[in-house]
């Protein structure tokens, strides 16, 4: 270690001190997380484990399918509830057209049913069924075999539906019908060379314990869930009394660490364009979070509009369809004619709603030149997905990624420390 004097310290000293406390409950939470993944892992092992002893390798392996069904259902569900993962999010990721956020909270879905809930009630109640039926494989997977051949229709649907109701796709949800697909492959491979399937031998008794297994597995998901609910609402309060949400010094520094990104093409431009901070924000009308960005953004204009300026930039892929392209080019025509509040109040009508007809019925006005307008609007989003910016809503202050760690909602409170200090 190097000594200096005094006058040395002082010579070198630029009046600023960085002061580290430490945090005692760190350890504590990456402990309790460890322990956690070893009672988890352990537990599964002993599953396993019984079902090996109890029925044999066949009715183990096919215990390892479901707990993989059982793992990514848990991933669909923390996407519903805004817990998502990084292994998630990668994985979301993983194919261009893609948005697992989306596509899980669609408004759009005729079933009353998430995808997420329905798929945790199926491998939940499998996994109880054959734990409890282990003494009866032949029996169980005959049922199995019977539920799995009904469950094909929903998974048909779930395709289509993000094919082409929602025009995106959910890796996590097509991972879940390729689990269900190799669930029916494995009972059709044991019923070809085992000839175990046995409908003649299935009791009454064996239908009332699958039963019961669907309501434990269904109530206890419900409670689950809803405890988590209150987790995550309890999480958010916790964040809002930080000592660190409302100091901008820290906020400025996390930001000029975040990821950088510079855009070429002009999104939708609001407010000042001569600003020194400009707010991009990546974001798609048709998903399910970026409502409260917008609700953000429109409160930021309506306090700042002359002071800052923020960049829309929508995201879009492939060929929508003729009712969503005519949203596009009606809701960049009104910004271009009417301005940046019609424009604003355009596309609060559209969160407030949500249905296209009624909003084309109020809003749609002939346009001159349709496809160079939409051509613009598909520059803009091209140019998102060729940065991997494929997630909305992302916010960008000037060239800096807002901290993923840190709520939306608390942007407005740092404007305007961000139009006073003048240092991005």
């Amino acid at each position: 270690m190097q000594k200096i004097t005094l006058q040395e310290l002082k010579a070198i000293w630029s009046d600023v001190v960085l002061l580290i406390e430490k945090d005692d409950n760190v350890k504590e939470v990456s402990a309790a997380k460890r322990n956690n993944k070893i009672y988890l892992l352990t537990g599964i092992v002993a599953c396993i484990s019984y079902l090996y002893i109890t029925a044999g390798l066949l009715p183990a392996v096919f215990g390892v399918i479901i707990f993989l069904g059982v793992f990514l259902s848990v991933e669909a569900i923390k996407t519903e509830m805004g817990f998502q993962s990084s292994l998630s999010k990668q994985f979301c990721s993983i194919m261009e057209n893609a948005d697992c956020s989306q596509v899980i909270n669609s408004q759009k879905n005729i079933i009353n049913l998430k995808f997420s809930d329905l798929s945790i009630y199926f491998f939940s109640s499998q996994l109880l069924g054959i734990l409890l039926l282990s003494f009866r494989a032949p029996e169980y997977f005959s049922m199995m075999n019977m539920l799995l051949y009904c469950s094909v229709p929903l998974t048909l649907y779930s395709i289509f539906f993000q094919w082409k109701v929602e025009k995106k796709w959910c890796p996590i949800c097509l991972s879940i019908i390729a689990v269900l697909y190799l669930e029916i492959l494995f009972l059709t491979v044991y019923n070809l060379y085992y000839s175990k399937l046995s409908y003649e031998g299935l009791q009454i008794s064996d239908f009332i314990i699958i039963i019961i297994s669907a309501v434990i597995s269904v109530c206890g998901y419900r409670i689950i869930k809803k405890t988590l609910t209150k987790l995550k609402s309890t999480e958010k309060e916790n964040i809002t009394n930080s000592r660190y949400v409302k100091n901008y010094s820290f906020f400025e520094s996390i930001l000029k660490n975040s990821t950088v990104n510079t855009f070429s093409t002009k999104g939708i431009f609001l407010g000042n364009p001569e600003s020194n901070v400009v707010i991009t924000a990546i974001t798609s009308p048709f998903c399910s979070f970026c409502k409260e960005a917008h609700s953000i953004l429109h409160s930021i204009y309506d306090s700042h509009s002359n002071d800052i300026g923020i960049n829309i930039r929508f995201n879009f892929s492939g060929r929508p369809d003729a009712s969503t392209k005519e949203f596009f080019i009606q809701l960049y025509h009104i910004y271009i004619t009417k301005g940046d509040k019609a424009f604003l109040d355009a596309l609060s009508s559209w969160y407030h709603e949500k249905n296209i007809n009624k909003w084309l019925e109020k809003y749609s006005v002939k346009v001159n030149d349709p496809e160079t307008v939409f051509r613009d609007l598909l520059k803009i989003s091209d140019e998102n997905f060729e940065k991997g910016l494929f997630f909305t809503p992302n916010f960008y202050i000037n060239q800096y990624q807002y901290p993923d760690n840190l709520e939306r909602k608390y942007l407005e409170s740092f404007v305007p420390d961000l139009i006073e200090s003048n240092n991005l």
